[in-house]
This record gives structure tokens, C-alpha cells and sequence, in this order.
């Protein structure tokens, strides 16, 4: 954050993720799935996240909605395979929102 970096997030795979902006740490505990294949990970959370920043979900949002996409796509083997359709991530991230307020 010293050189000048507004925010940074770090996916620990199955240890979740975590958001550093100027003021805030944020954890975010992955969602539970059996992994069988973690090549394409990474690369769903990334554009998953950017994807729902330009669909204008906030910061903390888009971060639960790529964890959403990344999770399942480790259940599958394969690389096409392991994708998700967006009707499936956004009832998942819907899910994972239902249950947030639950606990509030």
C-alpha cells in the first residue's frame, strides 16, 4: 500500500480471500465445495470480480460474487468444464447474500 496501491486482493484458495484498501482489512471465507481441479480458479475469480464491478456491484459484492464463481469451477475437471454459466454464479451469490443478512 506504500507505493501507492489504492486497494489489493489476494486469493488464498481454499483459505479464502483477503481485500486491503487504504483504511480496511477484509476476510472472506471461501464457500466449502470438493475440489477436484484448481487450474482455472484464479483466472474465474478475476474475471468474475471485474465483471461485477462493471455490472456495478460494490467492492465487497464483487468479491463475494467471484469467490461464487470461482468455487464451483473447482468441482469440475477440466478447463471449459469448470466454468459456470452466469444464471448458476448469480443464484449462488444470491444464496451466500441470504445468508449474510441471516446472520446479522
Amino acid at each position: 500500500m506504500k507505493a501507492g496501491v489504492k486497494t489489493a486482493i489476494i486469493t488464498l484458495g481454499e483459505q479464502g480471500t483477503v481485500c486491503l484498501t487504504g483504511d480496511k482489512e477484509m476476510y472472506f471465507p471461501t464457500i466449502s465445495v470438493n475440489a477436484v481441479d484448481t487450474t482455472v480458479a484464479g483466472d474465474v475469480f478475476s474475471g468474475s470480480f471485474m465483471k461485477a464491478l462493471a455490472g456495478g456491484l460494490d467492492l465487497e459484492k464483487a468479491i463475494v460474487y467471484a469467490s461464487c464463481a470461482a468455487s464451483p469451477s473447482v468441482t469440475r475437471q477440466g478447463v471449459t468444464e469448470s466454468v459456470s454459466d452466469a444464471g448458476e454464479v448469480w443464484d449462488l451469490f444470491l444464496k451466500q447474500q441470504t445468508m449474510e443478512e441471516e446472520k446479522r
